[in-house]
């Protein structure tokens, strides 16, 4: 399972490495990164797929605005009440659509304090998902050529 350590060391060494105004869109690529091989695990409802979808859009590709990836956020919550799995976050699937709600906040990326809120909560929900500790090392090492337990 991803420790929290190595999450904030994804996340610091990132930052150490990265230009300031790129760091914020480079964590949520790897993130997306990250969710692609999550939502491999857990059979997705089409909300999630869409979701995904636009929000890899944007933070990838740099397509789409932020709007489309707030509304995209906001039709996953109102699914998870929808089927009253709001409270639910020990189920696979449920952590799955949680952790994709970790990529959907673009109007709060500059907050680095809440960035860093949404990467560890991230991890929390993929470790729900499953084991995913040395798939993330290698997609990490892949966006700069660093593995976590460097500092």
């Amino acid at each position: 399972m991803i420790s929290s350590i190595n999450a904030v060391r994804y996340f610091k060494i990132s930052a150490e490495h990265t230009a300031a105004d790129e760091f914020p869109r480079n964590m949520m690529r790897f993130l997306c990164n990250c969710f692609e091989l999550i939502a491999g695990k857990v059979e997705q409802h089409p909300v999630v797929t869409a979701g995904f979808s636009i929000a890899n859009n944007y933070w990838n590709m740099g397509v789409g605005d932020a709007d489309a990836v707030v509304e995209a956020r906001i039709d996953c919550w109102n699914f998870l009440e929808s089927e009253e799995k709001g409270s639910h976050v020990n189920q696979r699937s449920n952590a799955t659509i949680r952790a994709l709600l970790c990529i959907m906040y673009p109007e709060q990326v500059g907050d680095d304090d809440f960035v860093m809120e949404l990467f560890d909560w991230f991890f929390e929900m993929a470790d729900v998902v499953g084991d995913f500790n040395q798939s993330f090392d290698a997609l990490f090492q892949g966006l700069k050529g660093l593995t976590p337990s460097q500092s």
